[in-house]
């Protein structure tokens, strides 16, 4: 009963967060609506209603490890210590609630990761689609076109989950492709940057490009589904993105080192 590929599955969410939207923009939004509702329950309808609009923060999330791509010159604040435990706590309380999510809800904790995957996978692609349905619903009252999703048993019996390496592509994806690559080519950057600069670092610089490069990879971690399905049938293979990804990571450092060392001797004015 469930669709047979990523694009089906990521129309299917397009169309259940599209509702969700309509409903807190209509006249029954929890917001406004309903005077018998108390103030729990006004705010647990409304988080059921709001979340696709989650997906334009995930989007910027999910772009920050590019900022390795930034000339070194130009600086970004970093945040300050008393947002990061702030940050920390939110994190712990979100995993402890997960936590009880699962064991109330019987699962294994590879399906709760294979979630936090689809969910942030979803955040870069269906979700922000919804949300411009949302603003074309608003400025010309037309909603989401209802498609139904096809649901069908797989033809290749001897491999389960041969469909969904079988990707439609549609312009939704375009965002989850430019994460994904973007964060890359900023991985490549900073071990090209480690490179160039480790000798003149300081340790605090050294310390904020590792944790850096961790946000990159958890980037990463979190789009490995997603970059299985862009590679097709490919993704059958064990561990082909080990393969390929170190490739990609170390292909980039190499051209940017050239690209440095290139414009070093020739142009040493860009560099300053």
């Amino acid at each position: 009963t469930a669709p047979i590929n990523l694009t089906e599955r990521l129309r299917q969410i397009v169309r259940w967060s599209g509702g969700s939207l309509e409903m807190f923009f209509s006249h029954i939004s929890p917001l406004f609506a309903g005077r018998r509702l108390s103030l729990v329950q006004r705010l647990s309808y409304i988080n059921f209603t709001i979340y696709p609009l989650t997906s334009l923060f995930i989007l910027m999330y999910a772009f920050c490890p590019v900022m390795w791509l930034l000339p070194t010159e130009i600086l970004v604040q970093r945040p300050y210590t008393r947002y990061i435990v702030y940050l920390i706590i939110v994190i712990v309380m979100i995993h402890v609630i997960g936590m009880f999510e699962i064991m109330w809800a019987g699962i294994t904790w590879l399906d709760w990761w294979r979630n936090e995957q689809f969910f942030m996978i979803g955040s870069v692609t269906a979700y922000p689609t919804a949300v411009l349905h949302m603003v074309v619903n608003i400025l010309t009252k037309k909603g989401i076109h209802f498609r139904v999703t096809t649901k069908q048993p797989v033809a290749d019996t001897d491999d389960k989950y041969a469909e969904m390496y079988e990707v439609h592509w549609v312009p939704m994806m375009i965002p989850a492709v430019v994460v994904l690559f973007s964060n890359i080519l900023a991985i490549g950057v900073a071990i090209g940057k480690s490179i160039l600069y480790m000798g003149t670092w300081s340790a605090a610089q050294k310390r904020h490009g590792a944790l850096g490069l961790l946000f990159n990879l958890w980037i990463m971690v979190l789009l490995y589904p997603f970059a299985l399905a862009i590679i097709g049938r490919w993704a059958k293979r064990t561990g082909i993105l080990f393969i390929l990804l170190p490739i990609a990571f170390l292909s980039t450092s190499l051209m940017y080192i050239g690209v440095h060392t290139f414009l070093l001797h020739f142009f040493p004015s860009m560099l300053i």
